[in-house]
Order: C-alpha cells, then sequence, then structure tokens
C-alpha cells in the first residue's frame, strides 16, 4: 500500500505536507505514544519508496524552471543545436539527474538568436562595428608572447655561440627546427592565457556582445 494518501502533494514531489495524526490529540499517554510510532513509521516508509521510486526511474526529481543556472541553459540549448532536443533532453536528464523534457529543451534553444556577421568585422583596427571578441583582445595577447618565445630562444642561441667563440653563426631557422619549438611555446602560451580571465573577457565587453547575452 502507498504511504502517500498520508500526505498532500504541492506543486513538486519535494515540496509535501503531511497529514498525518497529531498525538497531542490523544485521550492518554498510551495512545499518544502509538501515534507518535506509527507517524515515524509513516516518514520512514515515505522515504523508502520515494528512494525506490527515483532509482527506478533513473531520476530524482521532475526538473523545475530554478534548476537551470544560466550556464546550464547554454550548454543544454548549445548542445540541442548540435545533437537535437530529443537527444540533448536524454543526455543532460543523466548529467544533472533530473527529469528533463524535449520542450523544455526547445524553449531553451528557441532563446538562441542567429546573427549574420558583415565581412570586415575582424577587429581590425580602425574598424567600425567590431565584433570578434578574440581579435580584441585574445589573439593580440596570444601574438605578442608568442613573439616573446621566439625572442627569448633566438637570444639564448647568440647567447651560445657567444660563449665559445667572438664569432656569431648563422641561427637554425629551418621548419624542422622550429615546428617542435612552436607547438611547445605555442602549448605554454596557451596554458598561461586560460589564467588570464580578465582579458578574455575584455574582448566579449569590447565587442559589446555580453551586453546583449540573455540567458
Amino acid at each position: 500500500m502507498s504511504m502517500w494518501k498520508f500526505v498532500t502533494k504541492k506543486r513538486s514531489p519535494d515540496d509535501i505536507v503531511l497529514r498525518l495524526p497529531n498525538p497531542d490529540n490523544a485521550t492518554n499517554k498510551d495512545a499518544a505514544d502509538k501515534i507518535k510510532a506509527a507517524n515515524t513509521e509513516i516518514v520512514n516508509s515515505l522515504a523508502t519508496d520515494e528512494s525506490t521510486t527515483s532509482t527506478k526511474r533513473g531520476v530524482k526529481r521532475k526538473a523545475s524552471n530554478n534548476h537551470y543556472t544560466p550556464e546550464t541553459r547554454a550548454k543544454i540549448a548549445k548542445y540541442a543545436t548540435e545533437h537535437g532536443n530529443v537527444a540533448a533532453a536524454r543526455k543532460f536528464s543523466k548529467d544533472l539527474q533530473l527529469d528533463i523534457i524535449e520542450s523544455a529543451v526547445r524553449a531553451m534553444k528557441a532563446r538562441i538568436q542567429h546573427v549574420f556577421v558583415p565581412a570586415g568585422c575582424t577587429g581590425c583596427t580602425g574598424c567600425t562595428g567590431e565584433l570578434q571578441p578574440m581579435d580584441l583582445s585574445v589573439n593580440g595577447e596570444l601574438k605578442a608572447a608568442m613573439k616573446n618565445e621566439f625572442t627569448n630562444w633566438y637570444a639564448d642561441m647568440v647567447a651560445e655561440d657567444l660563449k665559445d667563440s667572438s664569432t656569431i653563426n648563422k641561427v637554425d631557422l629551418r621548419l624542422s627546427v622550429l615546428k617542435p619549438l612552436h607547438a611547445k611555446w605555442l602549448s605554454k602560451v596557451f596554458h598561461d592565457l586560460k589564467s588570464k580571465k580578465d582579458i578574455i573577457l575584455l574582448g566579449w565587453k569590447k565587442s559589446g556582445i555580453s551586453d546583449c547575452i540573455k540567458c
């Protein structure tokens, strides 16, 4: 027998009001103790019943709008755009342990507005309507860091030659030499930039895109 007849459900399964007998209304102490014991058993049974139901369904609770952060909404909408609404609902229901329905995913996806960016808006100096966040901040920082890595390496090569003689040999700039070094420098610069979130956000602010994002 289901114990849910002893509760009044509200807007969600988590929001319930117990309708159990009040021990204070008992005519004697023995009856009050029995009512308390019975109430305890019912509460424990409800907890077990809900846990079993959640395990069978594979989700803990039905999702509501309050369960979604702006970041989660953006992730769900992006995944739905690439893989479809049904696939997104299935994936994030499993990942978030929520019962996400396809119509909710469709509503999130509908909030994404596709905007065509015309040619010439790549963040070049003097251009109006610059709409490329990476060109406005990150790319310049990355190029400067890569140039600095090359300069340091080149200086080290020259200094190494000066240790043995007063003449400077030609530094080997063949691609077979520079390509492995370039990959190493790029990896280092990339990891350094990951910690500079202010630089990354600056491009989005300068382009005005961050002011237009609605989650």
